[in-house]
């Protein structure tokens, strides 16, 4: 007897749904449902980072929460986890491992209360951004997304101030046109980096016969322009010097490229420098506050004398305590405690920032402090390699920075401490000698 239709048809249907369900079984054992997911991590990660870049200059709050956020992702994960325990046996992860156990072990013979001192300390949790970003680009894939995100943030507040400048805008979101960023010093200082940068992309692009390169020169020169024009700060002015200086020693054999920098600079100076009153201000005010300087207290005492008191009131702390410091988080105390000595004076004013990174850390964490920060300034300093464009950036950066912290605190600074670590991790990344990528995912 002949099964009817319908039969068939059931039969059929049972063998094609159980050869359906033994596909879909063996699909399911072969889906890698954790690497997935850590794609999603891993694009998280930079997502953050590149919002830490664009809050970290006027939305502070904001930029913090996200580095909580970045490191608490890093944390939770385990491959990230290990990923970080890979990067903390490296040179410079142990540098910094070992700067941050010494903080922790001066809050013994800290003068400050267990808060102010850990509150310190967590200060410096900036320097962590470094292995976080080796982690979030270390494939090297798409690590350049921080450069771009870094300058289009910069060309943003760049066209901002120059729009508060010609249409006489006095006030913007509570700042003048030559601080629109966090203050006048962080803004010149991220100019004056944006327009080295743009310069060093340009004869790269110039090189490899990229006809864009003038962008990249017209870009670069609209930075400069606004540093002369608008104004800056004491710190930018210098790290513009730096800058050009470190630009005319890179591009000295490359005639067209020195020679545009050169007559540029110089027409800018000669043509707009003389007829504007805000460059002249801009002037007059840096040369008053390096020879002369404002008065401030009592309308007899200057900002730059007054800077020098603080150096030589932090040389006293250091003297007292030169091999440990006095401690995380007593500086302030420490301070506090020379002015008492002192007696009243113009510059009697108690602060808890000398305005000098590395007696600031001296004073603090002692001689093995310096040491110990030092040798992480070095192994820094040794994954740069000059001959490269990405080098040549970081190790402007770099000089720049570590200059201006003998006039600023510029290595914990809350913009351009972040811009110099999240740049590091890059260096990490695109120069690692000795260290492979690590661990897979």
């Amino acid at each position: 007897m002949w099964p009817d239709s319908n039969e068939l048809a059931w039969s059929r249907g049972r063998t094609l749904q159980g050869k359906f369900l033994e596909k879909m079984s063996n699909c399911q054992l072969s889906i890698k449902y954790p690497q997935s997911f850590n794609l999603t991590a891993d694009y998280l990660l930079r997502i953050l980072i590149v919002a830490d870049i664009f809050f970290m200059t006027r939305g502070y709050a904001i930029s913090n929460i996200l580095e909580h956020l970045l490191f608490i992702l890093v944390i939770s994960r385990k491959e990230f986890r290990e990923d970080l325990i890979f990067f903390f046996k490296s040179p410079i992860g142990i540098s910094i491992i070992t700067f941050f156990i010494w903080q922790l072990i001066s809050i013994f013979w800290s003068q400050s209360d267990l808060i102010n001192s850990i509150d310190s300390l967590w200060g410096w949790r900036k320097i962590f951004l470094i292995p976080v970003v080796w982690i979030a680009f270390k494939r090297q894939d798409d690590f350049k997304l921080i450069y771009h995100s870094l300058a289009f943030c910069s060309l943003i507040f760049c066209l901002i101030s120059y729009a508060m400048y010609f249409f006489n805008i006095n006030e913007f979101w509570e700042r003048s046109a030559w601080s629109v960023m966090q203050n006048h010093s962080i803004q010149g200082v991220l100019f004056a980096f944006c327009f080295y940068t743009m310069l060093l992309y340009a004869d790269d692009a110039y090189r490899s016969g990229d006809k864009n390169y003038k962008y990249f020169v017209f870009i670069g020169f609209g930075f400069l322009t606004n540093i002369i024009l608008i104004g800056t700060g004491l710190s930018g002015y210098v790290s513009l010097i730096i800058f050009s200086c470190l630009l005319v020693l890179f591009f000295f054999r490359e005639y067209i490229f020195f020679g545009l920098m050169v007559c540029s600079i110089f027409i800018v100076l000669t043509f707009i420098s003389p007829d504007t009153p805000e460059i002249s201000i801009g002037v007059n005010d840096i040369i008053e506050s390096v020879f002369q300087g404002k008065f401030t207290i009592d309308e007899s005492f200057n900002t730059s004398l007054q800077r020098l008191e603080f150096w030589i009131n932090t040389l006293v702390i250091i003297k007292d305590h030169p091999v440990l410091g006095v401690g995380a988080g007593s500086f302030e105390l420490a301070y506090y405690d020379v002015i008492l000595l002192q007696g009243s004076t113009p510059a009697s004013v108690i602060t808890d920032n000398p305005h000098q990174q590395f007696l600031h850390i001296m004073a603090e964490y002692g001689l093995i402090g310096l040491v110990i920060f030092g040798t992480f300034i070095f192994h820094l300093w040794k994954l740069v390699r000059i001959d490269t464009l990405d080098g040549k950036i970081f190790a402007g950066l770099l000089i720049a920075l570590v200059v201006l912290g003998f006039i600023n605190g510029t290595l914990t600074d809350i913009v351009l401490s972040r811009v110099l670590y999240i740049l590091a991790g890059l260096l990490v990344v695109v120069n690692f000698r000795q260290m492979p990528v690590g661990p897979t995912r």
